[in-house]
């Protein structure tokens, strides 16, 4: 059991370095983005920016139940990847079935999640597009203004895209430092 843990804390362990080159900065971006769009909005189109400060707000609400969950199914299968080394020592195809169909599943729930979310965000930046769209045609807008409204919006919606696969990216890394830290204390107290 030690060794298939460590084998999987291993590989784990390499999400990290990941996350720093690839995710980190896509964070820090998406992050600005998302904030100074909504700003700008609330300058140049003022009930557009607030119906985007209202999407934020209820996303910002069902956020930490959503991490809740993401982080229950991360420990889930973490726990599973830890295992697996010794599950295929052992050698048990029936015992090899059974963990490779729940890795399986645990993936697809994931992976159903991700895609909800895409969803949800596509669906509420569609209906954002669509108030501004309607509020633009009712007044006396030119060019320039019209452009910079979508312009704010399309950034506002792109950045908020990249939000489903930062926050499970987040929740695979939380639970792999618990199991890092986990197991460098384990190795401190053998010293």
């Amino acid at each position: 059991k030690d060794e298939s843990a460590v084998i999987a804390r291993a590989n784990l362990s390499r999400e990290f370095v990941d996350f720093f080159e690839q995710h980190f900065p896509m964070f820090f971006t998406s992050v600005v983005s998302i904030f100074g769009s909504a700003i700008m909005l609330l300058f140049i189109e003022f009930y557009v920016g607030l119906a985007v400060f209202a999407l934020l707000a209820v996303f910002g609400v069902l956020l930490p139940k959503y991490i809740a969950k993401n982080d229950r199914l991360y420990l889930k299968l973490n726990n599973q990847l830890e295992r697996e080394t010794g599950r295929i020592s052992a050698g048990d195809e029936r015992t090899l079935k059974r963990h490779y169909d729940v890795l399986s599943k645990l993936r697809i729930r994931i992976s159903n999640r991700e895609a909800m979310s895409f969803f949800i965000i596509g669906a509420s930046a569609a209906a954002i597009f669509s108030l501004a769209i309607f509020m633009l045609s009712h007044k006396q807008a030119n060019a320039g203004h019209i452009y910079s409204v979508l312009t704010y919006l399309w950034t506002f919606a792109i950045s908020l895209d990249d939000a489903p696969r930062l926050i499970e990216e987040f929740s695979k890394l939380k639970d792999i430092g618990k199991r890092v830290d986990a197991g460098l204390e384990g190795d401190i107290d053998k010293i």
